[in-house]
């Protein structure tokens, strides 16, 4: 009975660092915001470019040039193309909009 309490003890204590190093399901759902999602997105289409530059063609950065170009744009004027795909693929919030409206 001992050994077993001390098992069932010894299996929560790693699961709770489990969950702290990780977090619960419902914490990585609220993180995932669109501004979380679009700077995703951001950061994979570069390095695909980069990648497209160093094996493909040079041509590959012009990837990067559109995603560079389209972030200021919406930055400077809060229409965002990438906000009304995420939305629409069910992903919450706003990040381009002014004051963060949804």
């Amino acid at each position: 009975m001992r050994q077993r309490r001390r098992r069932l003890q010894k299996r929560e204590r790693w699961f709770g660092t489990l969950r702290l190093l990780v977090g619960s399901h419902q914490q990585v759902k609220r993180a995932m915001t669109i501004e979380s999602a679009i700077r995703l997105l951001a950061g994979c289409l570069i390095l695909i470019s980069l990648a497209l530059y160093q094996f493909v063609s040079p041509w590959g950065l012009l990837l990067a040039v559109f995603v560079g170009l389209n972030l200021a744009q919406s930055a400077l004027s809060g229409f965002c193309p990438a906000e009304m795909i995420l939305k629409r693929l069910g992903v919450g919030g706003s990040c381009c909009g002014p004051h963060g409206e949804t």
